[in-house]
């Protein structure tokens, strides 16, 4: 009877599944003006997901380190491989001409979007014109929490972004001599509609130049020649992601915290953490013998 119990107890556990978070179109937190990023509300985004907002007149604003902008401010997954995070300025009559950063706990600078990171993409299918920029962010050993701030430079206001007119976006789709007309040009504005993407780093991304891990530390000659002496053993990024998601799932159901364990499982399978099924598997199993 108690082997039977046990059996159903796992079978429930694992057909429940781990499913992605999905997130409707979310309103921003309204407020005054803070001084600090730590004094901000915050959206929690999960992996993978796309959040659609928009900055509004009464949305919260930012006076701190060089931005004095209403600003949209998301708590991110801290996820040893890293995660990508995408952000998307949609071009309406007015278009929010965005910047970015993404901080920790100190508010110290992990990963900056200038305003040159975003390049301007031309409507296609159901998607209209808009701005986009994407980048890794990979933490450190010491990060407890990332925040992304997603703001603007008033003094841009009385700018303009060029867009395609749409004569000549249909004669591109139609292949048709290009009419001479020239483009549109949007105004800035300090509100506007935004989606945020987070998502596993795309295949061959490590080696990318958007963005990179934190720096090794600069060793002094008489370091360098011990390390030469000695043989190093050094872990890929794959084998370090799977012994954190190996242990942490372990751990979650030795303490019991089952839904602890199917989101870290979610989380590893979503980043083709190879064996992540198995130790939670016989975690479960071994826990309820």
């Amino acid at each position: 009877m108690m082997q039977y119990t046990k059996g159903l107890l796992l079978a429930a556990i694992l057909i429940s599944g781990c499913s992605s978070i999905q997130t409707p179109i979310t309103r921003l937190p309204e407020g005054s003006q803070a001084t600090s990023p730590d004094a901000l509300k915050t959206i929690k985004l999960a992996i993978p997901q796309t959040l659609l907002t928009k900055i509004e007149e009464n949305t919260q604003s930012l006076l701190f380190d060089g931005i004095d902008s209403p600003v949209a401010a998301f708590e991110l997954p801290v996820i040893p491989a890293g995660i990508s995070v995408e952000i998307v300025s949609q071009i309406k009559d007015t278009v929010f001409l965005p910047q970015a950063r993404v901080v920790n706990q100190n508010g110290e600078t992990m990963v900056e979007f200038p305003t040159q990171a975003f390049r301007y993409v031309k409507p296609r299918l159901a998607e209209g014109n808009r701005l986009v920029a994407e980048k890794l962010v990979f933490p450190t050993a010491d990060t407890k929490t990332l925040t992304l701030l997603v703001f603007t430079d008033k003094s841009q206001m009385d700018g303009v972004t060029p867009v395609i007119h749409p004569a000549r976006l249909d004669a591109e789709a139609r292949g048709n001599y290009l009419p001479e007309v020239k483009d549109i040009q949007i105004p800035h504005s300090l509100t506007g509609e935004l989606s945020v993407s987070v998502r596993p780093p795309k295949s061959g991304w490590f080696s990318n130049t958007q963005a990179t891990p934190a720096p090794l530390p600069v060793l002094s000659s008489e370091q360098t020649a011990v390390t030469k002496q000695k043989k190093v053993s050094t872990l890929t990024p794959q084998q370090t992601t799977r012994d954190y998601y190996y242990k942490a799932i372990k751990t979650a159901v030795d303490d019991g915290n089952i839904d602890k364990a199917l989101a870290l499982l979610d989380e590893a399978k979503t980043l083709n953490v190879e064996g992540a099924q198995k130790v939670f598997t016989e975690s479960i199993e071994s826990r309820f013998q």
